[in-house]
């Protein structure tokens, strides 16, 4: 089972450098899961490059954002809400120093013994102290 993070899924919609590699952690037999925090980072993402960065046209961001829904309409992610991690992921930001939004993503791979796929050397170092196996992209 894997847990994929905003980082990594961003990557491999925006075919950042390297996209590629997360294509194994979405195989269906992989079993993806994410929060919903991971929904609205990666519309946030998309924005950023439509209106800030003008590296996507409004037409592609929206292509963007279709092929996010799809993922998650077709089940290649199984999507948890961010409250069934919250209470463990506020512990995990205060004992560690790391960002809830971040924090989200090692309690449900702690939780669910999974994978942490990410392109967040932090995140990933924190985890990996927890006892969370990690893939850093």
């Amino acid at each position: 089972m894997k847990v994929i993070d905003t980082s990594a899924l961003c990557k491999f919609l925006l075919k950042e450098e390297g996209w590629e590699k997360v294509i194994p952690h979405l195989h269906p037999e992989s079993k993806a899961h994410t929060v919903e925090m991971l929904i609205t980072e990666c519309a946030n993402v998309i924005w950023k490059n439509v209106r800030v960065y003008n590296t996507l046209r409004m037409v592609e961001g929206e292509k963007l954002l279709d092929a996010l829904e799809l993922l998650l309409d077709k089940r290649v992610i199984t999507v948890e809400e961010n409250r069934k991690y919250l209470r463990r992921a506020f512990e995990l930001g205060i004992e560690h120093g790391v960002a809830i939004y971040d924090a989200l993503f090692i309690a449900q791979a702690k939780e669910l013994n999974a994978t942490l796929v990410t392109c967040d050397e932090k995140q990933g170092l924190i985890a990996e102290k927890l006892g969370v196996n990690v893939v850093v992209l």
